[in-house]
């Protein structure tokens, strides 16, 4: 074919897929459900990009320090602001680690209903004053498997204010985590609230959304006679923070067992203790206090019906642990749909000074506008109201979803509905009293996770929905950067009402 002619042919090819595409209004070419063509839109080709792009170079700078987090010992408590009760009525302050002026460039604020900070007031109390440990149990979706940025608050606080340990584990894990090496016998099996219908499920799972057992249900096993055995063997992990490695008791918390069992601790081949757990559908609760922290612990189940394992607390005697409770595929929207007595016992067995809840991501692809956000924010209110009435005063901190892209044609961009999203959770949070930090304003806003999967090195994957480790870090330490902002105004506060004392 001489070049005229082949000139001729590709114009006319260009033509036939031009008047193909206007067409099928530029719709996919589905052959047979098999194969997809996207045809060609010419259009966006011509047009100009009006694409806004974000620069997330600040927010990596300002950040950069909590890549280099060190994983070897560390002290427990570093320099930092800390009220000092020397009697009665007399208030010492130690010097701040970080000056506040610095502290504000670097921290995207938290938002509170009518500026009103006093309901941290108490959890900041609980950090400097408590003998006992104190939980704050971060709940959250698939954002925070593997204890990801949980891991990272939490060995930031613990060095501050004391505490060691990870706190909440399942019995079975969905993925590895960073913080320990957890192996669970293959006879365990987990139970959890999302995506799921089953009444049974929720009216037996707690705090943690769901609970695991190593038998079927007793109803189930009724003939059966047979003695089951179910094992979970915790070992410290080499990308673990060392105070998470260090935990001095450990808590079993369980129920609905309709047969006595037996419960084995052992540090590798060594026994530690053996307990005899009667059978029972309420609450109890398995304790023991370790000498020092096994090498390698194993926890042994026994006995011919397996208890709902609701959850197990690695911990210290004293300071703070923050738990990282992580339900994949939630939205959630399920707190009051759980066992309230059995949640409400834990809580307060854990002595739980504060929630974060991290939620949002799961609802943004499914809705479509801003009545489908309204009836999620109202959903969410509901949520709110039902934990604040666990414990008296409980603040609950909100943390908004991220930024997440859908593809429009050749280009990631933000999901249309997901400003919606975010105007609804702010809006219920502050109607519920309750502290919003906005995630998606703090990584950059509008079309700014792209920039978070093509940062190098990369902070986001290429689902453009979920951080990596090194980019939940960089969330994590913003996040903490805005929570010890409060405690050091909340110093400030303090420090002035004790001259007023004595003034007058």
């Amino acid at each position: 074919m001489k070049p005229f002619q082949s000139l001729i042919f590709l114009l006319l090819v260009t033509i036939f897929v031009t008047l193909i595409s206007y067409l099928l209004a530029f719709q996919d070419i589905n052959f047979f459900n098999i194969y997809k063509i996207k045809p060609i839109n010419f259009a966006d080709i011509i047009k100009q990009d009006t694409t806004k792009t974000v620069d997330i170079s600040s927010i990596i700078e300002n950040n950069k320090e909590s890549l280099k987090e060190n994983l070897k010992k560390e002290s427990v408590k570093d320099t930092v602001s800390i009220i000092i009760k020397t009697d009665s009525s007399k208030i010492k302050l130690k010097s701040t680690a970080l000056k506040i002026e610095n502290l504000k460039s670097k921290i995207y604020n938290l938002e509170f209903p009518n500026n009103n900070k006093s309901q941290l007031y108490n959890f900041f109390k609980n950090l400097i004053y408590s003998k006992k440990t104190i939980h704050v149990l971060h709940i959250g979706d698939s954002q925070l498997e593997g204890d990801r940025i949980t891991s990272f608050i939490r060995n930031k606080f613990q060095k501050k204010f004391g505490g060691s340990g990870v706190g909440l584990i399942p019995a079975k894990r969905l993925v590895k985590a960073f913080s320990l090496n957890q192996k669970s016998s293959d006879n365990w099996r987990r139970y959890s609230v999302a995506n799921t219908h089953n009444n049974v499920i929720f009216s037996r799972s707690s705090i943690m959304g769901g609970f695991c057992r190593y038998t079927k249900f007793y109803n189930d096993t009724l003939k059966d006679t047979t003695v089951y055995s179910a094992t979970i063997n915790i070992e410290a992990s080499s990308s673990s923070y060392y105070l998470d490695r260090n935990y001095k008791q450990i808590k079993i918390f369980y129920g609905n067992n309709f047969k006595p069992f037996f419960i084995e601790l052992y540090d590798n081949d060594k026994l530690l203790d053996f307990s005899t757990a009667m059978s029972g559908k309420s609450l109890k609760i398995y304790k023991y206090k370790f000498k020092k922290t096994p090498k390698k612990l194993i926890i042994k189940f026994t006995g011919k019906d397996s208890p709902d394992v609701y959850g197990i607390s690695l911990e210290g005697t004293s300071g703070v642990v923050f738990d990282n409770i992580a339900i994949r595929g939630s939205s959630g929207t399920f707190f009051t749909r759980l066992n309230q007595s059995v949640t409400k016992q834990i809580l307060k067995e854990l002595n739980t000074k504060m929630l974060i809840l991290e939620f949002g991501g799961n609802a943004v692809p499914y809705i479509k506008d801003k009545k489908g956000a309204a009836s999620y924010g109202r959903w969410f209110y509901s949520q709110l109201i039902n934990l604040k009435s666990k414990i008296n005063g409980l603040p609950i901190i909100v943390i908004g979803p991220a930024d997440m892209s859908t593809k429009e044609n050749s280009k990631f961009v933000t999901y249309p509905n997901l400003k919606y999203v975010r105007e609804e959770m702010r809006k219920q949070c502050f109607k519920a009293g309750c502290i919003y930090w906005d995630m998606y304003k703090a990584m950059g806003g509008e079309n700014s996770m792209p920039q978070w999967v093509n940062a190098d090195p990369q902070l986001a994957i290429s689902d453009y929905t979920h951080f990596t480790s090194k980019g939940a870090k960089i969330i994590a330490n913003m996040f903490y950067n805005s929570l010890i902002y409060e405690y050091n105004e909340y110093l400030k506060t303090i420090k002035k009402q004790n001259k007023l004392k004595k003034i007058s």
